[in-house]
């Protein structure tokens, strides 16, 4: 089965390259191609020879080389995103702790703060005037 397909595959690229595709311009001067000319324009009609040009081994080496060092440059930016990408979250995430561990220590500060105004007032509550410098 796989066989005949590429048989009529094969076929079917060796008709299409044998057609002769014609040009020629109609009498409003609207240019027209195709594989047959109708016959009040076969006078004027042109064959137009396509312009296919095979490339040499050493075009498609070269064709290979680039698209393989696009390749490898496109690996080394998606590389370099993802590296910064998780070099952000870190910055991130060590921002947050840094801001926590502000907040940790600025709640500890205050703590000892108000302790000590409490031993301070004789009865034991809190003292407004000793304690405005606590946060």
């Amino acid at each position: 089965m796989c066989k005949s397909l590429l048989v009529l595959f094969l076929l079917s690229l060796s008709y299409g390259s044998s057609a002769e595709i014609f040009t020629w311009v109609d009498d409003v001067g609207r240019k027209h191609f195709g594989d047959t000319v109708p016959e009040e324009y076969r006078e004027q009609s042109d064959t137009v020879k396509p312009n296919i040009r095979t490339l040499t081994v050493e075009e498609k080496h070269a064709e290979k080389l680039k698209k393989r060092e696009n390749a490898k440059s496109f690996q080394r930016a998606v590389s370099f995103r993802g590296s910064q990408k998780r070099n952000a979250e870190r910055k991130t995430e060590n921002d947050l702790m840094s801001i926590n561990r502000k907040k940790i220590q600025i709640k500890t500060d205050s703590a000892s703060c108000y302790a000590s105004c409490r031993v301070a007032t004789v009865s034991g509550g809190w003292n407004n005037a000793a304690c405005g410098h606590c946060r």
